[in-house]
């Protein structure tokens, strides 16, 4: 039979910031695609963030991502960057009130691809509250002007947005030709890895090498930007989404073949996670059904 995809207690990425994230409530965590979020559920991540870079919060999951133990390119890649994002958004529920019962958003470029059909700079993902492609000097994020659902602009500008990142402005350089899409964008390549890869070792490296890392550099351009770097990266809030959403891909593979469950009598807990309602590839492409 299958052998279930492994695991490595050593691979959990050490908490930032003096320990862990107080318990969180009971509240499921629910992850949604970030282009089917309301405006309001946009600014609770965005203000979310903004509150956790003032204190110390993002610098601290910047420092864990940029040390020599973080797994790039091997097996503890996936395990890793899930743990790290499941401490991450523990901090958002840390905070309290609206965002006691917060679920990190995923970037789903797949679907925004489809719905922009243009260069990648033109997704949704830089005209939603999270600063532009690019177009700012020495490639500074800049507002946008097709925001809607009430958010402002410059929330992540360096001018407007009160976030200086790494301490001088957010930069990213996305692409901006129309044929500046990777393998990893398109949904008929990812349906592909989940049909014919049915071991770990098999599915893993193709999802960081050619899904990941092609998402990375496609959002980083040519310039200096934080997201291209390992030592910067966790300084972009788009960074954190974009894992979310190879994370969920991940999910997809490990239900497509029983590789779910932590052990073998226990719940799925990626089920939870990615509820019928976030599973916008699934339910475009019927591979976990509306269940």
């Amino acid at each position: 039979g299958n052998t279930p995809a492994p695991t490595d207690s050593t691979s959990a990425p050490v908490t930032p910031a003096g320990g862990p994230a107080p318990a969180p409530p009971s509240c499921k965590r629910i992850r949604k695609p970030w282009h089917l979020l309301t405006g309001a559920e946009r600014l609770l991540y965005i203000n979310g963030f903004k509150e956790l870079w003032r204190n110390g919060k993002i610098q601290a999951f910047s420092a864990v991502h940029a040390s020599s133990d973080t797994p790039h390119g091997d097996k503890k890649f996936l395990s890793w960057h899930r743990h790290y994002l499941y401490e991450f958004e523990s901090q958002f529920r840390a905070l309290g009130g609206d965002w006691a019962c917060f679920g990190l958003p995923y970037w789903d470029w797949v679907s925004e691809k489809l719905d922009t059909n243009g260069p990648v700079k033109d997704m949704y993902i830089f005209n939603s509250g999270l600063g532009d492609y690019g177009s700012g000097n020495n490639y500074c994020v800049g507002g946008s002007s097709n925001e809607g659902d009430g958010i402002g602009n410059d929330h992540f500008s360096v001018n407007g947005g009160g976030y200086t990142a790494d301490g001088y402005c957010l930069r990213r350089d996305a692409c901006s030709l129309d044929s500046c899409y990777w393998p990893g964008s398109d949904h008929g390549h990812l349906m592909g890895e989940l049909n014919a890869r049915d071991t770990f070792s098999a599915y893993r490296s193709p999802l960081e090498t050619s899904a990941h890392n092609y998402a990375h550099m496609k959002v980083a351009g040519s310039g200096s930007s934080q997201i291209g770097s390992v030592a910067e990266a966790a300084y972009d809030p788009i960074f954190y989404m974009l894992h979310n959403f190879v994370d969920f891909q991940f999910a997809l593979w490990q239900d497509c073949n029983g590789f779910e469950q932590v052990t073998a009598n226990s719940p799925s807990f990626t089920d939870a996670m990615y509820p019928s309602d976030g599973r916008h590839i699934a339910m475009q492409f019927d591979i976990l059904g509306t269940g």
